[in-house]
């Protein structure tokens, strides 16, 4: 007895006309916590929440996913809620599927950062290619009141201040340099020891920047001079090269050498086998090429195939550097092993392999 023609087309159809069908239990939130309810369904989602005193609405994107802490979680879900004037984040710990979760969520309405315990039901499984949000510009207008541990960090006070030339570094390779950034803290947090990713502790400074402009939600962080940019109108993360880390009044654990770029934050595992790299900082792979010709550069193709500790791939485009010299750079955002292999018209810089840990 053979199956119903009807049904296969059926099926067929239903697969075409609902291509995200087959994807809705990997993505997916419905789940309520003491002031919010939070529904995502993967591509889009709303958050209610009545911290404030009121309800208030907010449009949910998808912002980024690193490893969870360990014996906490599997993984860690940022996520972006906003409306045209108010904005929250949350930090979800999430362990593929189940019916409950905590996160922590930031309130610019409120300006604090609450831990909350959501239940309900979630699915996330890592994306090989994330959503891009789309998103409008957001008009802040407020400007928070710090509430936090008194710090020193690039000149700036409890009260404001400048950021001067920034770098962002993104996943994919790119890089951007900011202008002067005026700055507003937010609050502090304090990391404790044994706390999942390191046996040490550190401490976090996070600040808004340029609200008026482009908005950046920004955290320094005490252990490492690098740490995490977040465009608030376009919903794009990057690792933010501040060139020195913020010392807390009172804490000794803080060193006083920003020249080291590592971070304990999550915890770093070395291989002896395998090269070793910061988290978060640039690494650059130099090729050599047969000629250095115009002709030869203007013709080559160089690009790095690379698998991160998930699994996922990533290809960064190479460019020229001058005479032979061609550079691929990307800044791993995901500790663990990578794996990486050169793909290039040019023979001397085609199928070179490596790898590394993060």
């Amino acid at each position: 007895m053979s199956r119903s023609p009807s049904n296969s087309l059926l099926t067929a159809l239903l697969f075409l006309l609902v291509p995200n069908l087959c994807l809705a239990s990997v993505h997916e939130i419905n789940a309520k916590s003491a002031t919010c309810k939070l529904v995502w369904s993967g591509s889009s989602g709303m958050l209610t929440d009545t911290a404030s005193g009121s309800l208030v609405k907010y449009d949910v994107s998808y912002l980024t996913y690193s490893p969870g802490p360990k014996s906490v979680s599997n993984d860690l879900i940022w996520l972006l809620a906003r409306n045209g004037t108010q904005f929250e984040i949350l930090w979800c710990y999430m362990n593929g599927t189940g019916k409950k979760f905590d996160a922590w969520v930031y309130s610019y309405a409120t300006n604090k950062l609450v831990e909350q315990s959501f239940k309900g039901s979630y699915t996330f499984e890592p994306w090989k290619s994330a959503p891009v949000p789309k998103l409008d510009t957001i008009d802040l207008t407020k400007t928070p009141t710090y509430t936090g541990h008194t710090f020193t960090f690039n000149g700036i006070t409890s009260t404001g201040g400048t950021l001067r030339g920034i770098q962002l570094n993104s996943s994919d390779g790119s890089q951007i340099k900011l202008p002067d950034l005026t700055v507003a803290p937010l609050h502090s947090v304090d990391v404790g020891e044994q706390n999942g990713w390191s046996a040490d502790s550190w401490h976090e400074l996070h600040m808004l920047a340029d609200r008026s402009t482009t908005p950046y939600y920004m955290i320094a962080y005490s252990n490492t001079p690098n740490g995490y940019a977040i465009n608030l109108d376009t919903g794009k993360v990057s690792i933010a090269e501040f060139g020195t880390k913020v010392v807390f009044q009172g804490d000794t654990s803080d060193s006083d050498d920003d020249s080291s770029t590592s971070s304990d934050n999550p915890g770093i595992e070395m291989e002896a086998s395998k090269p070793s790299f910061p988290l978060y900082s640039p690494l650059t792979l130099n090729f050599t090429a047969s000629s250095s010709t115009y002709d030869s550069w203007n013709n080559t193709q160089l690009k790095v195939e690379f698998t991160d500790p998930n699994g996922r791939d990533l290809d960064v485009n190479g460019f020229w550097d001058g005479d032979k010299n061609w550079i691929v750079r990307i800044t791993p955002m995901e500790t663990g092993s990578w794996e990486w292999k050169s793909v290039s018209s040019d023979p001397s810089m085609d199928v070179k392999t490596g790898s590394f840990r993060c």
